[in-house]
């Protein structure tokens, strides 16, 4: 690591002496640096993974709208900066640039607040948060032109304004939804003990995938997918890798030490899905099937379809509100083989007194 950081600074310093290198030679290289080093697998660079970072969101001062007025003030300065010297290069007269900034980060932050971007709780940000905070950063952005505009009586350039914006985003957004992503690289990480393959790899498969990362208490570690379609082979689906399955099959399973298989693949066939429950016999491996299904309530009628009173699929009357209706998830053990009491992923399964397996359906509604 301290190797990489020295590295980091000569590709710095290249990159601002040596005119044939130019700045974006040095951020190219350092790109390149960077996505090499996260292979490297270092103990220090799975601090994350760890959730080392998450207690500091438990801290009530990173929640603060000062804080956050004070986080938002240092991104405006530095995206400001960048914009800076990325353009124009910085000028031998501070002065100037200093009351350019001045009302630029003045105009952004009154901009920010009027977009109710500090009105909003971003522990667990997603997708309405996001588009939230990136709609008060815009008009932040806009009255910093404006700002621009009345301050000094000219235009601000437009290639400087819209790498403002974009870097100013970057920052802002990104802060915004780090708690949330830090805690999907924790959970990712210590998601569970079985260790899983999830056979298909197309929305059912993604679908199961989510389920196995959101609901820890399944105890699955999700390893990747294993697919028939030679064009998936090497690919990689939501960050998981996907693997060949004809003829490959048994070698996979040993070789990531896989306890259980997820069918996800609705369109195997029966002759298929026998074999592929053969080879896991072979390897000591848990077939189990993952499927989505309606499950009426009791007082529901048999056949949804017999009347138009059911629950599920008679039309809204007028003024009324949704439909009485659950959908589970359920996830069902096919296979029928007799294990041992503690299983290879650590856990317990229950058996008939033959010693065979008893179906351990997990409904997730």
């Amino acid at each position: 690591l301290y190797a990489g950081a020295a590295l980091l600074g000569g590709l710095a310093y290249l990159s601002v002496s040596q005119p044939w290198m130019g700045l974006w030679g040095g951020v190219l290289a350092a790109l390149a640096f960077t996505y090499v080093a996260t292979r490297w697998f270092y103990e220090e660079l799975r601090l994350l993974d760890r959730g080392a970072l998450l207690p500091l969101f438990d801290n009530p001062f990173v929640h603060r709208r000062a804080t956050h007025a004070a986080f938002d003030a240092a991104a405006a300065s530095l995206a400001f900066l960048a914009t800076t010297a990325l353009l124009d290069g910085i000028p031998p007269e501070t002065g100037g640039a200093w009351l350019r900034a001045g009302v630029v980060i003045a105009a952004t932050l009154a901009g920010l607040r009027l977009g109710g971007i500090y009105r909003a709780s971003y522990l667990n940000a997603g997708l309405a948060e996001a588009i939230k905070a990136s709609r008060a950063v815009l008009l932040g952005s806009v009255l910093a032109w404006i700002g621009w505009l009345v301050a000094f009586g000219a235009l601000w350039p437009l290639p400087e304004w819209l790498l403002y914006t974009y870097v100013l985003l970057t920052f802002v957004v990104g802060a915004r939804l780090l708690s949330r992503l830090l805690l999907f690289s924790h959970e990712r990480a210590t998601a569970g003990t079985r260790r899983v393959l999830i056979y298909g790899a197309g929305r059912a498969g993604r679908r199961a995938l989510g389920h196995m990362l959101g609901n820890p208490a399944l105890g699955f570690l999700p390893l990747g997918f294993v697919d028939d379609e030679k064009g998936l082979a090497g690919a990689e689906v939501n960050g998981y890798p996907v693997h060949g399955g004809n003829g490959e099959l048994e070698e996979i399973l040993t070789r990531l030490e896989v306890s259980d298989l997820v069918m996800a693949s609705p369109s195997l066939s029966p002759l298929r899905r026998a074999e592929i429950t053969r080879v896991c016999g072979r390897s000591g491996v848990r077939v189990v099937t993952f499927a989505v299904q309606w499950n009426p309530e009791a007082s529901s009628p048999t056949d949804p379809l017999s009347r138009l009173s059911s629950p599920l699929l008679s039309p809204l009357p007028s003024g009324e509100g949704k439909p009485d209706e659950s959908l589970a998830l359920m996830v069902h053990e096919t296979s029928s083989r007799a294990p041992s009491p503690e299983g290879r992923g650590g856990q317990g399964v229950r058996t008939n007194e033959d010693g065979t397996e008893l179906g351990s359906g997990v409904v997730i509604a």
